[in-house]
This record gives C-alpha cells, sequence and structure tokens, in this order.
C-alpha cells in the first residue's frame, strides 16, 4: 500500500520548487511518500521571474515550515516502526510476522492469576504482574508456547525448578511469582543471561542465572525443569536431565510425544504448538 501525501499548497503558492524534497518511508507493506507538489499544482506565472513581496516571502517561509514538520513526522513515525522491530529477537520478529503481522506480540496476556505485558499497559489490580519489555532475548509471555508452559507450571507443586534456555526469563519469573524456589536460569546466550537478571530485579523476584551450554556441560539436578526449546535440542539433553518432572515446549503436535528416560504425561496445545509434561521413567 503507498500513501501520497501533497505538501502544503501555502508553499507553492510562492513559486517555490519543491523537486528537491521527495522522501519515501516504508515499513512492511505500507509506504509514504511526499509528493512534490510543484506536479499537480505549478505555481502561477505571473508570480515567475520577479522580486517576492514581503507577504509572499512569509508565504515562503511558512511553506518551508510545513513541509519541515510533515518530514519529521514521518521520520519520526518510520524510526519508532524500525526500533520495535529491531527490539525483538530474530526468533520471535519470524513467529510475529507469520502469525500478527500487527504486532499482537506486544500485547499483554493473562494467563490465571500471572498478567504478562510491556510497561506501557496496567496491569489488572487483581492479578500477578509480570512486566516485559521486548528485548534482544527471546520471549515476552505472548507466544503460545511460553502461555502453554505457565499453564501445565500452574498444575505443579511449588519446588525447585531450573529454566533451560531462559531467553527473557519469562518462565523463570512466572516461577518465581508462583512461588517456586528456588529458580536457576540457564542459557547459552549471555544476552539472554542479562536480560533474565535485568527482568528479574526489575519485577522483584530472586532468580540465579547463569550462563551454560548445556549440550557440553552436566545439567544441575531439580526437581522440575522447564524447558521451551526445539525439540532436537530436548531430545539431546533428555537423556542427561536430573529432574523428577519436566515441562517442556517450542515444538509441534506432530512431534513424537516419546521422549528418553521420561514417561509422558499430558500434551496440551494452542495456535499450532504443543507442550508436555513428563515423569521421570522409574
Amino acid at each position: 500500500m503507498r500513501k501520497e501525501v501533497a505538501m502544503n499548497p501555502i508553499l507553492f503558492m510562492s513559486g517555490f520548487s519543491s523537486s528537491a524534497c521527495g522522501l519515501s518511508a516504508r515499513h512492511g507493506r505500507a509506504s509514504v511518500r511526499l509528493v512534490p507538489a510543484d506536479h499537480r499544482h505549478p505555481a502561477p506565472p505571473a508570480m515567475r521571474g520577479r522580486v517576492p513581496t514581503a507577504t509572499e516571502l512569509l508565504q515562503h517561509l511558512l511553506g518551508f515550515a510545513v513541509v519541515a514538520l510533515e518530514i519529521a513526522t514521518i521520520l519520526l513515525q518510520t524510526m519508532e516502526a524500525v526500533s520495535a522491530e529491531r527490539s525483538i529477537h530474530p526468533i520471535e520478529l519470524g513467529m510475529l510476522k507469520e502469525s500478527r503481522p500487527e504486532f499482537e506480540i506486544l500485547r499483554p496476556v493473562q494467563i490465571g492469576p500471572l498478567w504478562i505485558g510491556p510497561s506501557w499497559h496496567d496491569a489488572p489490580a487483581d492479578a500477578t504482574a509480570i512486566v516485559l519489555d521486548p528485548g534482544r532475548a527471546f520471549g515476552t509471555g505472548a507466544h503460545a508456547t511460553t502461555r502453554l508452559c505457565i499453564e501445565l507450571l500452574l498444575e505443579e507443586q511449588p519446588c525447585p525448578v531450573i529454566d533451560i534456555g531462559c531467553g527473557s526469563g519469562v518462565l523463570s519469573i512466572a516461577a518465581a511469582k508462583l512461588g517456586f524456589a528456588p529458580v536457576l536460569a540457564l542459557d547459552s546466550d549471555e544476552n539472554a543471561v542479562a536480560a533474565t537478571a535485568a527482568n528479574a530485579a526489575a519485577n522483584g523476584v530472586s532468580v540465579e542465572t547463569r550462563h551454560a551450554d548445556l549440550l557440553i556441560e552436566e545439567p544441575p539436578a531439580s526437581e522440575l525443569v522447564l524447558a521451551n526449546i526445539t525439540r532436537q535440542v530436548l531430545e539431546e539433553l533428555a537423556p542427561r536431565l536430573r529432574c523428577g518432572r519436566l515441562v517442556s515446549s517450542g515444538y509441534l503436535p506432530t512431534d513424537e510425544v516419546e521422549l528418553a528416560t521420561f514417561n509422558h504425561v499430558r500434551r496440551v496445545t494452542q495456535d499450532g504448538w504443543a507442550a508436555d509434561l513428563y515423569e521421570a521413567a522409574q
């Protein structure tokens, strides 16, 4: 979609030529273009080739101001859109563009007693709020895999928990808000570890964060493990996990439910994604 914006007529009454002032601002499928208005409304011949009057000079200056304001507005809108897009992790941005081009992912969600949303929204008074602004680490709480993990987490009794592949820390913070302790958040991405620590502090909960590559290092033991990761990585990690129960997601309903060294308890699905609850095999 392209929208053309003609410059203010005051400018063209002065005989000013705007051919050098074209500007295109594009974001997504939409674009805005300032169209040189002398292509549509040429200055009257009587006003060309002579010294302009004071009134005409004032009109000329007013025209400049209007064009500058129009250009500044379009640039600001474009910069804000690009900034919002770049602030989201590439994986989550891909999910966003495929499912909700209107940036639904930035809207708050409520899962049981938990409200998860960005700082520019107000949480309901009766909800337990988790405030997360989109950043460099994956996870704003709006994606189905996060919601499904929290849905299964709500059914568990508070106990020690490890969040593997913590991203922004949304699952770690949710667990801490629900009374799980201690909470350990692990990720192989240092940006994610830093984001989780910052988000946990901002939400007033205690979460230990640690940089770790569990495909190489030995996973710590815990009663409960949360793993919102790809199915391939989960299957590689499963034989080495030391936990009584496992909540996992990050894959499709068509993926197998069987997992080495674990017994499957149940699967939940939403928006084309799946999450599973497992118990350690005896």
